[in-house]
């Protein structure tokens, strides 16, 4: 009981903590500093999001925060998720939402004016050209992140990669960042908004050049990226069995992390 009514009064500072916020970022609106705003306020709502639920983040490999700009591609477990991709992506970064969300009030005018990428998730061909355009007016030395598996894993296992990471890679020549996390369904399983205390393991990849890419080997790229975020979840998975079963960190920080230890925040 006890611990239920601390994650209640949690939700509910973070949810004060969150409309402190948006309020800012409505402030951002009316002066016309709403990119400069987005560059920064995400990554301290998911900082203070993190820390008041107790979620600890543990990565290994290159820091991803200095290797922008680039096209970061990971799997998706949870709704925590939302709050892990500000914390670990570099400041410069737009994201990927469905164009509902711009229809919402208030919160669709910050959707417009931080410039995300809009999909309509329900007509392929439609969001091809909303990747397009979005990437044509992408700032230079922005990077973006998107989950490519479309919707978050109900077991926790990654499933087959959508072809939209790969169009934003050709028509952009950016280079992609394979990650692969695991632990954050433990922390928020189903359909839970309210986390429980634990650590995500994220691994990142090297960034994969996609400058010769071709959209007639759309399916081989795919496949490439498939196979590298899944080689990181995995990787990931290990360490965070690991560490369940009392082994020291960073004992299954190997290939691709190298000798690079983890570093826990």
């Amino acid at each position: 009981m006890v611990p239920e009514l601390i994650r209640l009064l949690a939700y509910l500072v973070t949810a004060f903590y969150t409309g402190i916020l948006c309020i800012l970022l409505g402030l951002a609106i009316l002066t016309a500093q709403m990119q400069w705003a987005w560059s920064f306020i995400p990554h301290w709502w998911a900082r203070g999001v993190l820390f008041i639920f107790r979620v600890k983040v543990s990565r290994c490999g290159p820091d991803s925060r200095t290797l922008g700009p680039a096209i970061f591609v990971m799997n998706h477990q949870s709704f925590i998720d939302m709050c892990l991709v500000p914390h670990i992506m570099p400041n410069k970064t737009r994201y990927i939402a469905k164009k509902e969300l711009a229809k919402v009030p208030l919160w669709g005018a910050v959707v417009g004016r931080a410039g995300l990428i809009l999909i309509d998730r329900k007509d392929r061909h439609k969001a091809i050209l909303n990747i397009q355009e979005g990437m044509k007016s992408l700032p230079e030395g922005y990077s973006v992140v998107v989950f490519p598996e479309g919707t978050r894993s109900v077991d926790g296992e990654m499933k087959r990669f959508k072809m939209g990471a790969v169009h934003m890679a050709i028509a952009s020549g950016l280079p992609v960042v394979p990650i692969g996390m695991d632990g954050a369904k433990a922390i928020n399983p189903g359909q839970s908004l309210i986390p429980r205390p634990g650590v995500v393991e994220v691994t990142v990849g090297k960034p994969i050049i996609t400058t010769d890419w071709k959209i007639e080997n759309a399916r081989e790229h795919l496949d490439l990226m498939w196979h590298a975020v899944n080689e990181l979840h995995l990787t990931s998975r290990r360490r965070y069995e690991a560490k369940r079963g009392g082994i020291r960190k960073g004992a299954w920080c190997s290939s691709p992390c190298g000798d690079i230890p983890d570093t826990l925040e």
